[in-house]
């Protein structure tokens, strides 16, 4: 156990949300100043999406932050209107604390254990109940941890990655590792927290067990705050959503202030005014929106497949495997395993062939993204995964090229509004005046509301390594010819054009962009009637900030010099 100085409140300027101010209580600060904790200053929040949006370079430590403030801030608005809630100030840090720790925390019933032999993990039983003064408590350590036990490269690290690392049947989620990383912070650094506490704050964290929730008798409206996953409307999307929207440099923010204005507890769940009906929809499109041109824009996903190939050559060099099981092992795993990878001495084939591939994207010369095809949207709930070989069935004979399925990737997309092909609205609770007791049924039929719900996309690209612009031209015009008769044949309809190279104009300036409505929005997967494919947001709107969009232009940059360090350190 480590013996550090007490610490105290401290309140920061949150420089990424222009006006906003974070605050955090002596308790939040003594887990965020832990080396565990700080690896997050290491984790971008948006992954590769910084190869087309420069500016988005924020981490998820900030974000954790903002989590745990909004936590308690929601918390304390309930508060002050419903008295009768009985929330105290230790229900406030429990929400806190789990709102910074949410995104790394394990399922609740799970905790780290020196003596177990299943990933170091052990089920641990119910807690009983609590007194509410030390629930509140927990509460804002929930919204700090909510994000410790990501890896690096935000999702694509525990989508891409860590299933080709695992053996077959088993399965990670970075929510495991999360409880295990904030159990390991306790114990280690003498944080004042009893283990009901830290139990309660991994039961926010997770927010999905129903035994947990027994215990939570009379408050389980609280599940609701920071990792809500009745409707997915919680304080981690409103915090990412207008933080990511700064960061990638669109001119306006979304702002659901409101909705902090318009809330209160009813039948154990957190509703709101039907006068906000319009805001809490905007969150969902602003969502579904910020998927469809930021977190899966084509070119990043490009740069993310090319990360996780030369990750996967030399995970069991480096020891990642071994490090998914172990606390300690794994808070060294950040964004930084890319230096250490191209510093790398080692001579393995491995090693070699993955240094080749951050070399290639050092110079931009990144996975082509030769086409998109729409799923019909009557098949959207049935239709199969598409696989390469289904594609190259309809490749040409004549183009002098062979495509193997190795030579392509395949992307199968689905963006949709938290709930499948169903309104998320009607899984939000509202209510007309403040002294209602009862919320009022989902009444469709809002103009502003989008048609569908959900989209599917599938995407290909040409990851083959050609050795001359000429055999990468060559080989890009096969996948395109194949994806477009595959297109045409399987699903009757037009290949979209690939991805052309954006041009902001002075009247796009003017428009919205993905986030900003508070009007409805775009249903996902909706597309301007500029031409197709270009880098646009809904109604037409030029992404700011995309300037890098078009993987034929490299940017300038040159190859490091610096001293190959001697040895990997893991």
């Amino acid at each position: 156990m480590v013996r550090r100085r007490s610490a105290q409140a401290k309140v920061f300027r949150d420089n990424t949300v222009p006006g906003d101010y974070v605050k955090l209580s002596a308790t939040a600060v003594a887990i965020s100043d832990t080396p565990i904790f700080q690896r997050l200053r290491y984790l971008k929040q948006l992954g590769m999406a910084e190869f087309v949006f420069p500016g988005a370079t924020h981490t998820r430590f900030f974000h954790s932050l903002g989590v745990a403030h909004r936590a308690k801030e929601f918390a304390q608005r309930l508060k002050s209107r419903q008295p009768e809630l009985e929330l105290s100030d230790a229900d406030l840090l429990v929400l806190e604390i789990a709102g910074e720790a949410r995104g790394a925390a394990l399922p609740c019933s799970w905790a780290w254990d020196h003596s177990c032999t299943h990933a170091g993990m052990r089920v641990m039983a119910p807690r009983p109940a609590v007194p509410c003064c030390a629930v509140l408590r927990l509460r804002c350590s929930a919204g700090l941890c909510h994000d410790l036990g990501h890896g690096p490269f935000s999702h694509s690290f525990e989508s891409e990655l860590v299933p080709h690392l695992l053996p077959q049947g088993e399965t990670w989620e970075h929510e495991r590792m999360s409880c295990v990383l904030f159990d390991h912070i306790c114990h280690t650094y003498h944080v004042d927290l009893s283990p009901d506490e830290q139990q309660r704050v991994k039961d926010l964290i997770v927010g999905s067990r129903e035994e947990a929730r027994a215990d939570w008798t009379g408050r389980e409206w609280q599940f609701d705050i920071v990792a809500n996953k009745r409707n997915g409307l919680d304080v981690d999307k409103l915090d990412y959503l207008k933080r990511d929207n700064v960061a990638c440099g669109f001119l306006t923010t979304a702002d659901f202030s409101a909705l902090y204005e318009a809330m209160k507890v009813i039948d154990g769940r957190v509703c709101f005014r039907t006068s906000v009906r319009s805001v809490v929809q905007a969150v969902y499109s602003a969502r579904a929106q910020m998927h469809e041109f930021v977190y899966t824009h084509p070119v990043a996903k490009a740069v993310e497949y090319m990360v996780v190939d030369a990750l996967r050559l030399v995970a069991g060099e480096i020891g990642i495997p071994e490090a998914l099981h172990d606390p300690e092992r794994y808070a060294l795993l950040d964004d930084t395993i890319l230096r250490t990878i191209e510093r790398s001495t080692s001579q393995t084939s491995t090693m070699l062939a993955a240094q080749d591939l951050l070399r290639r994207l050092r110079v931009r010369d990144i996975y082509k993204h030769a086409g998109s095809a729409d799923i019909p949207q009557d098949k959207v709930e049935t239709y199969p995964k598409v696989k390469p070989e289904e594609i190259l069935q309809c490749q040409d004979p004549a183009s002098g090229v062979q495509l193997l399925p190795s030579d392509v990737r395949v992307h199968n997309l689905k963006i949709d509004y938290t709930q499948h092909n169903e309104n998320p609205l009607k899984h939000v609770g509202f209510y007309v005046n403040e002294e209602d007791e009862e919320c009022v049924p989902f009444a469709p039929g809002n103009p502003f509301a989008p048609s569908t719900f959900i989209t599917r996309q599938v995407r290909i690209y040409l990851v083959r390594l050609c050795n001359s612009p000429e055999e990468k031209r060559q080989y890009n015009e096969a996948v395109k010819a194949a994806f477009a008769a595959w297109s045409r044949k399987v699903l009757q309809t037009e290949m979209l054009m690939s991805p052309q190279k954006s041009t902001l104009t002075a009247s796009a300036r003017k428009r919205q962009h993905p986030g900003s409505s508070q009007q409805g929005g775009t249903a996902p997967g909706s597309r301007p009637a500029s031409a197709a494919g270009t880098a646009t947001a809904p109604n037409g709107i030029v992404q700011a900030g995309s300037a890098l969009d078009d993987d034929d232009q490299p940017v300038a940059c040159s190859q490091s010099h610096e001293p190959a360090a001697k040895k990997l350190q893991f």
